[in-house]
Formats: structure tokens, sequence, C-alpha cells
């Protein structure tokens, strides 16, 4: 099941009251028994000079590391202090087969997109988060559902709704399993749109997947 929700970390939040126009997506996770928590982060509307020195002394960091500067922007890591409530998270999500997605901060806090088997792994993760101090709070929660990224991957929400139903369905298969029609009805839209949408998103896809021919 693919769910979206708000949660309440600490993470960043001292450095981003001084950036607050400033916009953090976390691509990746990772920590492992002898490391803490390292995030890879897109860092966009800002210095990244002045972001990375200040972020050196907030609190929750340990180390910054710039992988990519491009001035207003870029791309850096960040290791996290031992034992935080957020590596508590992180392990427990992964315990529970929790596959994250990206997060980017809010007003509210950061804004979480992740997949679990089902109901009951994410309830059981919602759970022992608040246990650990850190509030959960879904905004969509969806059975049987996928969605890519679409910061990565340059997709509209209605184009990775029809995406996911063509591949789900076997309309992708040789020969195929589904026709645009079947597509169409499943997602509830005319045959005309889903194929307008399908034929958008691989467009979309190739172009983000096949740079070289590009440049």
């Amino acid at each position: 099941m693919y769910v979206e929700f708000y949660n309440t970390s600490d993470v960043l939040q001292e450095t981003l009251k001084s950036f607050p126009e400033t916009r953090v997506d976390i691509r990746d996770l990772a920590t492992s028994a002898n490391t803490s928590l390292r995030l890879i982060c897109v860092v966009r509307g800002t210095n990244l000079a002045d972001f990375v020195e200040t972020a050196a002394h907030d609190k929750m960091v340990e180390k910054v590391v710039t992988l990519s500067d491009e001035g207003n922007g870029g791309l850096v890591r960040l290791t996290l202090v031992p034992e935080t409530v957020d590596q508590k998270v992180y392990e427990t999500a992964v315990e529970l087969d929790g596959l994250y997605l990206n997060a980017r901060n809010t007003d509210h806090g950061w804004y979480v997109k992740m997949n679990f088997p089902d109901k009951h792994a994410f309830r059981a993760f919602q759970s022992r988060s608040e246990e650990y101090g850190m509030d959960i709070q879904p905004t969509v929660v969806r059975d049987r559902q996928f969605f890519l990224s679409e910061e990565a991957f340059g997709l509209t929400r209605k184009q990775q709704e029809v995406l996911a139903e063509a591949i789900k369905s076997g309309y992708f298969e040789v020969p195929r399993r589904a026709s645009l029609s079947d597509v169409s009805d499943r997602v509830g839209i005319s045959d005309q749109a889903a194929s307008e949408r399908i034929r958008r998103g691989m467009k979309t896809l190739a172009e983000n997947g096949v740079t070289d021919y590009f440049e």
C-alpha cells in the first residue's frame, strides 16, 4: 500500500528557520549498526554554501558533506547525531518492510511518501513511531498502489495513476493482457484521456531516462 503523511521530525528544523523559502527533498536514507542515520538531500532556493554552514551547527546534524553545488541549491549528505528519534523510526520502517520514497519540508514538519506491505504494517509503524515521540498524520492511503516520485521522474499524479494501472493490468505485456479500454475503465476516465496520459507519461520517462541523447 502507498501512504503519504506529515510527521513531526526535528531534522533540520533549526536550520530551516534561517532559510524559510528553501525547499529540501530527502531522496535517500540509510543507517547501519555502526553509523547514524544518513540523508541524501536536494536543496533548492538558497545559496548552498550558506545552507551547509548553518546545517553544520544544527543540533541534529553530526556531519554535512556537499556532493554537488549549483550555487542556488545542490546535493548534500547529512549524518545525524546518534540515537535520534528519526533513526528509530526509520529502523522500525525497515523492520516492517516499509519502502521509503521521499520526503520534503513543509511549514508543519516533513511530508513523507512510503510504501508498506499492508495496512497492518503501516498501523504498526504509526503506533511505534508515536511511542518514540514522532506524530504521524496520514493524508493519502491507497491499497495496492505504487506511485513513482514525480520529483524524480517528472510525472504528474494523473499520469502516475494511469501508468500504475496499465502496468498492473498487463497493458504493457507482450502480448497485451489488457486493452486501453480496460485501463481507462479501471481509472474512471475516457479512452482518449487514458491514451494521452500514457503517451505523455512515457515521453516524460524517456526524456528523463535517455539523457545522453538530449545533451
